[in-house]
């Protein structure tokens, strides 16, 4: 219940940003990236190229992200973000953080240190079983 409800508010950040499902992942890809063609984002979030491609208009028609050519190579275009896209992963984590302090209000230092330890305990058993799946 408390993923679901964290993913929901999560999920109200990034609209609040102006961004629609899915975009927070472009964005953040080309925070750490720089610059990335449309087949290199499809191939990091795992989506189809032209679902980028469309995501990408609708992102640069609201000024997060623009296009260039390549200076290596004229024929490629690269997508990169505008200052309002760069200011988009600080914004929401500035959300984020606020959504923590009120998550963990009356709580005690040590209480959240143990909420803490036992959350990584549980990602360790899905860490864990993920591995077991693969092999």
């Amino acid at each position: 219940m408390v993923a679901r409800l964290e993913r929901i508010n999560f999920n109200r950040a990034v609209a609040e940003e102006g961004l629609f499902a899915g975009q927070h992942k472009i964005i953040m890809f080309l925070k750490f990236q720089g610059s990335a063609t449309i087949g290199e984002i499809a191939k990091e979030t795992g989506t189809k190229p032209s679902t980028i491609s469309v995501s990408v208009k609708r992102m640069e028609k609201a000024g997060f992200v623009k296009r260039r050519q390549s200076k290596a190579d004229g024929r490629i275009t690269e997508i990169l973000l505008t200052p309002k896209g760069q200011a988009v992963p600080e914004n929401i984590h500035h959300k984020m953080e606020a959504e923590e302090k009120m998550l963990t209000n009356g709580l005690t230092e040590d209480e959240i240190n143990i909420l803490s330890d036992l959350l990584d305990k549980i990602i360790e058993n899905f860490n864990a079983k993920e591995g077991e799946d693969d092999a």
